[in-house]
């Protein structure tokens, strides 16, 4: 018992580190670095200088204006940037320390998968992640109250979270495989008749708030133009990697000891299906796999329970994570390292 609670204090100790070097990785990053850290740092420019039109959330502008006030001209980006930084790491772990048994494989799951993306990249959007994965206990204990002000809290860093709230409703205590099954059948199907969901789309648009039909229509603006922001490749490595963890997970369910299990595979099942379907608005819809999928990390972490020989796996899984993590980061060059030697 003395063992044990040595132990636990000496992974929560190594997690605590992990999160700040995560941290300072992230805040003080070389802008160009990632590829929306230039554009961040011209749109701080301009909305300083009143001159942005760019749609964007009111708490960035906030937090902007906020450090521009205190700091002046000189640090207020890398403050704003900082801060974003901090906020979604902080989230993260207080979000794996409640959701995961195994938090040091967590958090080397979600550095390879998402770290890059949600904190190093998509900034807002990340953040809005963070406070999804962080809501998700209270989709497990259904309180609705909590889980709205979690939302429209992750709302006012990126609007796309309002997609979100529907969510709440899912049934927690028991799984249709069959229904899963299917609906994961659909989603493989869905990307080769969506084009039709433009035209709704476009047709129920005048409907929406003026800053969401905004949005949307300069996305599907890039797509009915031929742009190539139009194209995704729907069934890359990262996404079938995913849906590798999905129907593993949906197969073993019973065997998970994991409370959450069941609703965190309906989440990823149903994030895979609106991933596909919103193919044609590509943006979108590789926000959507981000939040949703990651609530595989706490699923494939806890898959290592059903495994004997847990040395083979754990180094099949790390070799396969750093194999997308190259493809995705260094291959396509998400991220840009040769900026250190320049």
């Amino acid at each position: 018992m003395v063992k044990d609670k040595y132990n636990a204090n000496n992974t929560f100790i190594l997690a605590i580190f992990l999160f700040y070097i995560l941290t300072m990785i992230a805040g003080f990053r070389p802008i160009g670095f990632d590829n929306d850290s230039i554009g961040y740092f011209q749109l701080m420019k301009n909305i300083i200088d009143d001159k942005n039109d760019f749609p964007v959330e009111i708490s960035f502008i906030w937090i902007v204006k906020s450090y521009y006030y205190l700091f002046g001209n000189d640090y207020y980006q890398r403050f704003t940037l900082f801060t974003f930084s901090l906020i979604n790491i902080v989230l993260i772990a207080l979000a794996l320390k409640k959701l995961s048994k195994k938090l040091l494989f967590t958090i080397f799951i979600y550095t390879v998968l998402f770290y890059p993306i949600l904190t190093l990249t998509q900034i807002r959007f990340g953040i809005a992640s963070a406070i999804f994965l962080f809501a998700i206990d209270n989709i497990y204990e259904k309180r609705l109250f909590s889980y709205l002000i979690k939302i429209v809290a992750a709302s006012m860093f990126h609007i796309s979270a309002i997609i979100l709230i529907p969510v709440y409703f899912l049934n927690i205590n028991k799984i249709n495989k069959f229904f899963y099954i299917y609906l994961f059948i659909f989603s493989i199907i869905i990307p080769f008749i969506n084009d039709s969901f433009i035209h709704i789309v476009l047709y129920y648009l005048d409907y929406f708030p003026n800053f969401i039909a905004t949005k949307v229509y300069t996305y599907l603006h890039f797509y009915t133009e031929g742009s190539s922001l139009s194209s995704i490749n729907i069934f890359n490595t990262f996404s079938l990697f995913i849906m590798g963890i999905y129907l593993f997970s949906l197969y073993n369910i019973e065997k998970y000891k994991s409370k959450y299990a069941i609703t965190l595979v309906k989440i990823l099942g149903w994030g895979i299906f609106l991933y596909t379907a919103s193919s044609f608005f590509p943006t979108l819809s590789i926000r959507i796999l981000n939040v949703f999928g990651l609530v595989s990390i706490i699923l494939l972490a806890e898959s290592m329970y059903l495994f004997k020989q847990k040395t083979i796996i754990y180094t099949f899984i790390c070799f396969m994570l750093l194999l997308i993590f190259f493809n995705i980061n260094i291959r396509h060059e998400l991220l840009n390292f040769g900026i250190y030697y320049e």
